[in-house]
């Protein structure tokens, strides 16, 4: 069974996921680490991160030499993987327990290893990340929710045929490891029993500060043809984005804290620009009716957007 990503989580009210909150709709918190996973191969465990099979010597933060270890959680999550052969353990890596992993935006009680999804694979779907979760009432997820005890992030809300407004007003319910006056980054939706129009299952999600940064910045901006550019990157690159994509590049240069050296800034600029073009075009396209569009431009005022961020 080769490595199988996690889908990208669509932003809720995307026009991708359409009637999304039509059935039973589960909500979970949405932590701020790195995105892994681990199955049963060949006779021995995997890991990956989001995009990648690790390896020792090319671990992500460390998160394969602790499945690989001897602590007790770890060793129940290679059993559970060894007997559930066609499993793929998916959960958020906050870094090695009682160490904090560099890039965190909010300051967990705790680290380790937060299992949120379960998928047993067919022959079928060996290459499809998007099928085959197991929903929370099936054997498999409350067997792998048993032996990850509070570090399984289970549904705190579910609802059937919810409105947005209900869905909204849990976003600041979420302080899921967190000390009592701090707030979650966001929610994740997950309805196991929606499939987009491409035939896809799909999770959704809000993060807090894009969602109030938005909600503001889309009652004042008003488009026009003349500052576009400046519009978009107003509307869809937030502090939150940046700030998760300053995490990343910490992550992948193996830095201890930031520094702005020419790599890490040209690898957080980079980023940046390609996630809005990957991640918001079709919704900018909707929402702005069209717009015309001069890429230089737009990359331009990301750059601009991101100094300032920095503090260049």
């Amino acid at each position: 069974m080769p490595f199988v990503k996690y889908p990208h989580v669509i932003r809720l009210g995307h026009p991708d996921i359409e009637g999304y909150l039509e059935g039973r709709v589960y909500v979970t918190p949405k932590l701020d680490g790195t995105n892994s996973c681990i199955w049963w191969e060949d006779d021995k465990i995997h890991c990956g991160s989001r995009n990648r099979e690790l390896s020792l010597e090319h671990d992500n933060a460390n998160f394969m030499h602790w499945v690989m270890s001897d602590d007790a959680y770890a060793e129940r999550l290679r059993a559970f993987c060894e007997t559930q052969k066609s499993a793929i353990v998916y959960g958020e890596w906050l870094g090695l327990p009682g160490n904090k992993m560099v890039g965190h935006i909010k300051t967990y009680l705790e680290s380790g290893f937060y299992p949120f999804d379960v998928k047993a694979l067919t022959a079928e779907d060996d290459q499809d990340f998007h099928s085959g979760f197991a929903s929370p009432d099936s054997e498999l997820y409350r067997v792998l929710q048993e032996i990850s005890g509070d570090h399984f992030l289970a549904p705190y809300a579910v609802f059937d045929n919810p409105t947005e407004e209900q869905i909204v007003a849990e976003i600041d319910k979420n302080n899921f490891d967190l000390p009592d006056n701090a707030i979650g980054e966001g929610i994740v939706i997950k309805n196991y029993d929606f499939k987009s129009k491409y035939g896809h299952h799909e999770f959704a999600k809000i993060v807090r500060e894009e969602y109030k940064q938005d909600k503001a910045k889309r009652k004042s901006s008003v488009a026009s043809n003349a500052d576009i550019e400046k519009t978009i990157v107003d509307m869809y690159v937030t502090n939150a984005d940046m700030e998760k994509c300053r995490q990343k590049v910490l992550v992948l240069l193996e830095m201890e804290e930031w520094e702005n050296e020419s790599k890490a800034i040209g690898m957080f600029m980079t980023m940046l620009f390609r996630d809005l073009i990957e991640e918001e075009m079709f919704d900018i396209v909707k929402k702005l009716h069209r717009p015309v569009v001069n890429f230089k431009v737009l990359e331009d005022n990301v750059r601009r957007k991101a100094k300032d961020f920095l503090r260049l």
